[in-house]
């Protein structure tokens, strides 16, 4: 499959999910599991407006990014203050 030639949506999808992939391989998790797991993803994401689940991903995605975010600004001040 050429990546690079696929839209960034779907580079960063592939990306992840194969980062996903892996994680479930280094957990000693099959192939099988790994499916049922996006199939599940795939139909709880049915069972949901897009965009309220869009919302809730965001939300959660900056709650859970924000404090590395603060950490590296205030790094980064320090840093150039030196």
């Amino acid at each position: 499959m050429d990546i690079e030639s696929l839209p960034p949506e779907v580079q960063f999808a592939y990306i992840a999910t194969t980062k996903c992939a892996i994680m479930f391989k280094e957990m000693d998790y099959d192939k099988k599991l790994f499916l049922q797991f996006c199939d599940e993803i795939w139909n709880s994401m049915e069972l949901t407006a897009v965009d309220e689940l869009k919302s809730i991903l965001q939300d959660k995605i900056k709650k859970d990014l924000e404090p590395y975010v603060k950490e590296y600004i205030k790094n980064s001040k320090k840093n150039e203050r030196q």
